[in-house]
């Protein structure tokens, strides 16, 4: 047991190691890449900021875009990285340019070890250790993303993602309450992050799920082949929960997509 403890911590530690590594340009630098997108992320939480002062908690429309006609922005994209910029700026006094920081820096963190976990529950920690590791320096999610682009909303909902993968199978396993409830937040924060991101991760999540729960069996003894369908219901309440956590945000988004140009998003 201490054996498989000590490998559990200096796994987990070198990916924590690496991550920190990842993501020092912006811990060293005093603000972010100019000339990308990350500038109208910034503007769109401090719009949120504003809001939560006057007391809306949960905007959807920023008053002072568009020339100060106003802009339903927040009724249509995901809102979850300006809301944790926005209060990050209000609980530290930084501002939101740092809060926007602390959200790539978050996000960066949640994948690593999203991986990791995710990876060590169903191959064994040395694995999980190359894993989170390869992760935090994939190419599109240390530099193009967060620096080349400047997607905070993205970025974050990318490193939810193995989050999901992780707590469903959780849930797949075991079942528990604590589990689904986890892995419904999961879901419905990487929808609140960036729906066409949440797309594709509901997608995998779907293709993962078919495979254990109809594929995997049939590679198993004759013991092992039956489902559970306790774990069927609860990873099936787990997908409906995190829907409808996050059904504030897709359904008035969806009532009224008609009258926006939801083509050009």
């Amino acid at each position: 047991m201490d054996t498989q403890n000590n490998k559990l911590q200096t796994g987990f530690l070198v990916v924590i190691a690496a991550t920190i590594l990842a993501v020092w340009p912006f811990l060293s630098s005093p603000s972010l890449p100019t000339g990308t997108d990350a500038e109208i992320h910034i503007f769109r939480a401090a719009q949120v900021e504003k809001s939560i002062t006057e007391g809306i908690l949960y905007p959807r429309w920023a008053p002072d875009f568009y020339y100060g006609n106003g802009y339903p922005i927040f009724n249509y994209y995901a809102p979850l990285a300006y809301h944790l910029a926005a209060y990050y700026s209000l609980l530290t006094g930084f501002g939101v340019v740092a809060g926007s920081k602390f959200v790539l820096i978050l996000a960066a963190f949640l994948g690593s070890v999203g991986m990791y976990m995710f990876v060590a529950k169903r191959w064994g920690r040395v694995e999980a250790m190359v894993a989170g590791v390869a992760w935090c320096y994939s190419p599109y999610i240390i530099f193009l993303e967060p620096h080349a682009r400047g997607e905070i909303a993205e970025s974050l909902a990318i490193g939810i993602s193995p989050l999901v993968l992780w707590l469903f199978d959780q849930v797949r396993n075991t079942g528990h309450k604590y589990h689904i409830v986890l892995a419904a937040l999961s879901l419905a924060a990487v929808i609140l992050s960036h729906p066409l991101t949440a797309l594709v991760t509901y997608g995998f999540l779907i293709i993962f799920l078919l495979w254990e729960f109809i594929i995997t069996p049939l590679t198993l003894d004759d013991s092992s082949k039956s489902i559970n369908g306790s774990t069927v219901y609860s990873v099936t309440i787990a997908v409906i929960l995190g829907l409808g956590l996050a059904a504030l945000y897709w359904l008035p988004a969806g009532f009224e997509r008609e009258i926006v140009r939801m083509d050009y998003y």
